[in-house]
Order: C-alpha cells, then sequence, then structure tokens
C-alpha cells in the first residue's frame, strides 16, 4: 500500500464504492408563457457524486480502464491526471492515483 496523499482541495479521496452517493436537487419553478406564467411544476435531478479520484470514468469501481485513462491523461498533460487540481501533472498525483486505487480495491 502507498502512502496517504495530501488531502485535496476539491475532490474527496474515499473510496465511493459500487453505488456512490446520489443527492437529490428538487425546486419548484415557473416558466413565462405569453404574457403570465406557467402552473408550477416541482423538478427532480439527480446528482451522482464520484468519492474515488482513481474512478476517472466515474463508474463506481477503479478498474484496469481507469488506469489507462489515468496513463494517457498524464502521457498527454491533460488536466484529467492533475488529481489534486494544483495546476501541474506529477508525482502528487500518480501518489493520489495509486492510493485511492489500491483503497477501493483493498476490500
Amino acid at each position: 500500500m502507498g502512502s496517504e496523499p495530501t488531502a485535496s482541495r476539491h475532490r474527496p479521496l474515499a473510496p465511493a464504492g459500487p453505488t456512490g452517493k446520489k443527492l437529490y436537487a428538487a425546486y419548484i419553478a415557473r416558466e413565462p408563457v405569453g404574457n403570465g406564467w406557467s402552473v408550477r411544476k416541482c423538478y427532480v435531478r439527480k446528482i451522482t457524486i464520484n468519492l474515488c479520484a482513481a474512478d476517472l470514468n466515474a463508474n463506481g469501481m477503479a478498474e484496469g480502464a481507469d488506469a489507462q485513462a489515468f496513463s494517457d491523461a498524464a502521457s498527454t498533460s491533460s488536466a484529467q491526471a492533475d488529481l489534486n487540481e494544483d495546476g501541474q501533472i506529477d508525482t502528487e498525483d500518480l501518489n493520489t492515483f495509486v492510493w485511492s486505487y489500491e483503497q477501493m480495491n483493498a476490500e
């Protein structure tokens, strides 16, 4: 197991597991209709939060496809490989990926 990376500012490092975390946002709104407003409508949106930095394809698992995606992103200096969002792709990002990958697959 690798050493635990420094905490990310924007991306939690805890493994999400197969189900991830779900948040439901609800709001009530009216829409403009002609010179007036429509009846009130209730909208609900499901937001799935990916909590594992190593799950780059956001399917709830850290697997070979994620390792390949990280490798490809790092080799092309893509922002997707900047896991700690410090503007650099470096060993800290690699350590974050490896640590998160190991945590997700430790079970």
